[in-house]
């Protein structure tokens, strides 16, 4: 297996792109999205450690994946609309255990709803943080 991060971003995008009512969800970040719910996917942080001489473990890296639901102030209709994505995105990454061959492992999915801004917009959304492993032969 050779892992890429960009090959674990676009894992994940894909699957909140199948979402029920995800707007747009691409591989790569865009300068600005106005249709919501939309998802940006990202590395947030990794961990590299070598084991022996053949080997580089990652122990653990964390991808989030951010789902702007709406500009605010529309809080508490988007609320009731979208109560589920994040629930329904850990469903699909977790049931996918390497994410289609882009990891070694998925560990787990955590997720807050919070505000959060893209391209200048306020919004309000979901942050989820999805931890992998991935274990790669040293090149």
């Amino acid at each position: 297996m050779t892992a890429t991060i960009y090959g674990i971003v676009q894992a994940i995008a894909a699957k909140a792109r199948a979402l029920t009512g995800m707007r747009a969800a691409p591989d790569n970040v865009p300068d600005n999205i106005a249709a919501y719910p939309f998802a940006v996917t990202y590395l947030m942080r990794a961990e590299w450690g070598g084991n022996d001489a053949t080997w580089l473990t990652s122990r653990r890296q964390t991808y989030a994946c951010d789902i702007h639901l709406s500009r605010l102030p529309d809080v508490g209709r988007v609320l009731a609309a979208y109560p589920e994505l994040p629930r329904s995105l850990a469903i699909a990454v977790l049931s996918d255990e390497t994410l289609g061959g882009a990891c070694t492992a998925v560990e787990t999915v955590r997720a807050n709803f919070q505000a959060m801004g893209y391209s200048g917009v306020e919004t309000v959304g979901y942050h989820c943080e999805i931890d992998v492993v991935v274990t790669e032969a040293k090149t």
